[in-house]
């Protein structure tokens, strides 16, 4: 073999002499990026920042439902002599025949791959080639129909590989097509990672494409031995447009100026989706993070009010979410009975999250219930320990128990936190005790009348006189702030609350009179 082949099979086993089981693809521009056709559809519909936004993946897969899959089998291309295709062999079928799916076309042929890269004399080309034997990035697709479904393809579990690959059936109209271009897809999640650690480039010279083509052809790679008949279905739903969802592409947009914290410009896309789909409850639980992330706490809890109200329509993982957002809102306009009911739905919804007993033990200690504090913080765990242990401190503190408050603030800090409220605290409450050693004393917590902050005031029962001693006042920093909002399905939370203002302990020692 002689001529531009020989030239691009060298660079090819350059490669791949490595051992390894390598699948190739020819693109006709080099400056196309690794696209699926369905990747590259929804971005001209949405935009190129799709790709960024956290619900891009279930997106992907809703296309691919509402626009191939259920619209084909409800028309009886679903089965093949009989037999039931799975969702990916459906898929596979309709691919050949031009529809645009996340399905990338790959072939076990450097051949097939070198005639699709010429395709266009008009610029530079690439081949692409991957490793299919590369354990942890790259998976295989059994013949199983469980695993050809479409949420087990496109998503894949936690940890699973980057992504997979999958061999068609033989068995229905494409199958002479299958075979002649030996094909193998490559399916990402719902993109295939890039770079030349996983995928290796190949350049096509624009020049080289005419003489490789007729190379090729006298090897019987060319267009007749690879293409058959056309199926009309898989063409009009390629001429075909996405569903038009303007509710959808306005929340997708509300997404992603959320995460850059573009607030005003995230109300106006999500009131835009909310006009145009009023009874969503996913919109109002994100446009409601969004007015509470602006501190606009009543506009708030009216949208997670509207959530509630359709909390049927979201998922069990994001009802939960719903509670404990309108709970930090409601505690924040110090509604604290309300917060109150809210973090113990989200509780019994979803028990698992330290940060709804720990935002609910704040609360508790807001209300002066600092038993029931007390029992939340013991169920937070590991997570937020530093702030847990200095909150626990603070709520000793206020019930009078100092040798346990002094135990909390010094365990953090033995723990290794470092924390200037837990350092100062600790130092502050040991010079008050070298004060009060070895004396009796009364504690009250209370609001204090003129700062509405509290106050502890010890005192030495009446005829214990100290000359010289009289009311001193020790500070203490407050409790650390509550964590912030859960974020919508995919969407990062908002960001924590302030912690409470200085906490002022006055020492009064009372002389025999009581004065």
């Amino acid at each position: 073999m002689t001529g531009t082949i020989e030239k691009y099979l060298s660079q090819i086993m350059e490669v791949t002499h490595v051992p390894g089981i390598y699948a190739y693809r020819g693109q006709q521009d080099l400056c196309w990026p690794l696209h699926s056709a369905a990747t590259r559809r929804l971005i001209e519909r949405y935009g190129k920042d799709l790709l960024e936004d956290p619900e891009f993946p279930q997106l992907y897969i809703n296309y691919h439902q509402e626009t191939l899959i259920e619209p084909a089998r409800t028309r009886g291309f679903g089965t093949d002599s009989g037999r039931r295709l799975s969702d990916l062999e459906l898929l596979a079928k309709l691919q050949h025949f031009g529809a645009a799916t996340g399905l990338l076309d790959f072939t076990w042929s450097p051949l097939v791959a070198l005639w699709f890269a010429c395709e266009d004399t008009k610029y530079d080309g690439k081949l692409l080639i991957v490793d299919t034997n590369v354990a942890g990035t790259v998976g295989w697709v059994s013949s199983n129909e469980e695993d050809q479904n479409l949420e087990s393809a496109f998503s894949g579990a936690a940890g699973s590989p980057q992504f997979s690959y999958w061999e068609p059936t033989v068995t229905s109209d494409a199958s002479v097509r299958i075979l002649r271009q030996r094909s193998v897809f490559i399916i990402g999640r719902p993109l295939v990672p890039v770079g030349e650690e996983i995928i290796k480039e190949i350049t096509i010279a624009k020049e080289d494409k005419q003489s490789l083509k007729k190379e090729l052809a006298t090897l019987d790679v060319q267009e007749d031995s690879l293409f058959q008949d056309i199926y009309g279905f898989a063409q009009a739903s390629n001429r075909g447009d996405i569903p038009d969802r303007p509710s959808e592409q306005y929340g997708i947009r509300g997404n992603r100026y959320y995460q850059r914290g573009e607030y005003t410009e995230a109300m106006v896309a999500y009131s835009k989706a909310v006009e145009l789909a009023p009874d969503v409850a996913l919109t109002y639980l994100l446009r409601g993070n969004v007015y509470a992330a602006s501190g606009r706490h009543r506009e708030a809890i009216e949208d997670y009010d509207k959530a509630v109200a359709r909390i049927n329509q979201l998922h069990h993982s994001t009802q939960d979410a719903v509670y404990f957002n309108r709970g930090n809102s409601k505690a924040e306009l110090a509604d604290y009975e309300g917060a109150l009911q809210d973090y113990s739905e989200a509780i019994s919804l979803n028990p698992s999250h330290p940060q709804y007993y720990y935002n609910r033990g704040n609360t508790y200690a807001d209300l002066y219930r600092f038993n029931e504090a007390l029992l939340d913080y013991d169920q937070v765990g590991s997570r937020y320990s530093g702030n847990t242990a200095f909150n626990k401190g603070n709520t000793f503190l206020a019930m009078g128990r100092l040798s346990k408050a002094l135990r909390c603030y010094q365990d953090a800090v033995a723990g290794g936190v470092d924390h200037v409220g837990i350092n100062q605290n600790t130092w502050t409450l040991e010079q008050m005790l070298l004060l009060v050693d070895g004396l009796e004393y009364t504690v009250s917590a209370a609001p204090e009348a003129e700062t509405g902050r509290m106050c502890l005031r010890f005192g030495v029962p009446e005829g214990d006189l100290i000359p010289g001693q009289g009311i001193e006042r020790f500070l203490f920093f407050g409790r650390a702030g509550s964590v912030g909002n859960s974020g919508g399905p995919g969407l990062s939370g908002g960001e924590g609350f302030s912690s409470k203002p200085i906490i002022p302990v006055y020492v009064d020692v009372w002389n025999e009179n009581g004065a």
